[in-house]
């Protein structure tokens, strides 16, 4: 859907605010596999185990920054600092910030990925696995309100309206450069 709206520039920028926002927002995700999306633990009926979605915490550890929890509470004192309240925001200004406070999310040399600081969030103990998370909340957009119990339909129907939106702002850009 966004390849046939977008060139394939514009769909990577997507794609980018898109993962962005969703680590900035979401500190606990499904565990994707590559087979299945949403997996579950094992079940045994002969043991009486019920497979269970199996989740895990996204933790930033980047050397020389504060957590992704202190970094979002800095932000959320500046915004109510400045008078503008702390939420919901726009996708592109919760990135800013974020930016802003010195978490540079383009590829960094030391990383293969734009995301190389998002670790799994567990630490090892000798053979055992100690679950490790941010501390605080993730802030939260403004399309959540307006997504908010929405059916497939009308999520549709809001996209597109994005899209139609988006298109006529770039095509009133475009004219007004051009008369310039």
């Amino acid at each position: 859907m966004i390849l046939a709206r977008l060139s394939l520039e514009e769909a990577n920028e997507w794609r980018y605010s898109f993962l962005t926002t969703v680590l900035l927002t979401h500190w606990i995700l499904p565990y994707a596999t590559a087979s299945t999306f949403l997996p579950l633990t094992k079940v045994s009926k002969k043991k009486g185990l019920q497979g269970r979605m199996t989740w895990f915490s996204t933790v930033l550890q980047k050397p020389g920054l504060r957590s992704l929890g202190g970094l979002t509470h800095v932000i959320q004192q500046r915004a109510s600092g400045s008078g503008s309240g702390s939420g919901p925001w726009l996708a592109n200004e919760l990135i800013y910030a974020y930016e802003f406070e010195a978490l540079d999310f383009e590829m960094d040399p030391e990383c293969r990925s734009d995301f190389c600081y998002f670790q799994l969030g567990f630490q090892q103990d000798g053979t055992t696995l100690l679950p490790t998370w941010e501390a605080g909340q993730p802030l939260t957009l403004q399309v959540m309100a307006a997504i908010q119990h929405k059916s497939l339909d009308e999520l549709d129907s809001y996209i597109q309206d994005i899209f139609t939106k988006a298109e006529a702002a770039e095509a009133a850009e475009a004219e007004a450069l051009a008369e310039a």
